[in-house]
């Protein structure tokens, strides 16, 4: 979302776009999975331990049907990501900012550079169905 927010407000600072499992902010778009949501809208624990089971858990879930789950890659990501600094707030405020994010649709047909759209069939955070949207609004791509 961002790499397409700068495509279009700096054009001449864009070389190419690659969109990765990302979305047009359009609010037609089916919404993440119920499983996925109510993770996301959920506070992450505080105490450390509660808080590796609680995001081992979301990225399972993020993970999708079909794909190897790495849980202990996983554990030991999430408990280097909390020693370094644990911060749920922010957590929070990205997810408000993606909710709240304006519809790029009809800006997007302003993007010119070579752009590579790359989203998944089976996404159960940003369906298939935005990575279709974000192609259809740049011009060449669909």
């Amino acid at each position: 979302m961002i790499a397409q927010t700068v495509a279009i407000r700096h054009p001449s600072r864009v070389l190419s776009l690659i969109s990765i499992y990302s979305t047009t902010g359009n609010k037609d778009l089916p919404p993440p999975s119920p499983d996925v949501l109510e993770f996301l809208l959920a506070p992450a624990p505080s105490e450390r331990e509660a808080y590796i089971e609680h995001m081992v858990a979301l990225f399972r879930v993020m993970a999708g049907p079909g794909f190897l789950f790495d849980e202990a890659w996983t554990r030991m990501i999430t408990a280097k990501a909390y020693d370094r600094c644990f911060c749920p707030e922010g957590t929070g405020r990205q997810v408000l900012a993606i909710m709240n994010q304006a519809n790029r649709k009809k800006a997007l047909a302003s993007v010119t550079v070579p752009t590579l759209i790359i989203h998944g069939t089976d996404d159960p955070v940003v369906p298939v169905e935005a990575g279709i949207d974000t192609a259809e609004a740049i011009p060449g791509l669909s």
